[in-house]
């Protein structure tokens, strides 16, 4: 389930904004958040690989975007719609 201070993945047309905004908000919440917890949390192994996704430098391949998916969405509409963005 969504914490309160989190973004919705459906206020977005953009899976970049809301991967900032997810970030924003847990680092908001624990100063200790990090793109390296972020990434371990999403499955990856290279700390930064979701900073060069959120600013646009790389794109998500379908292995890594199931991954996020995972790690990210718990309800199935909410999967489905960052599937589709």
């Amino acid at each position: 389930m969504k914490k309160d201070n989190e973004p919705s993945v459906f206020d977005y047309l953009d899976y970049r904004k809301f991967l900032k905004d997810l970030y924003k908000s847990k680092k908001a919440v624990s100063g200790t958040f990090s793109h390296r917890v972020f990434v371990r949390k999403c499955g990856f192994s290279s700390p930064n690989f979701l900073k060069l996704v959120m600013d646009g430098k790389r794109d998500l391949g379908k292995n890594a975007k199931a991954k996020i998916i995972q790690a990210l969405c718990k309800r199935q509409l909410e999967k489905d719609y960052l599937d589709a963005l």
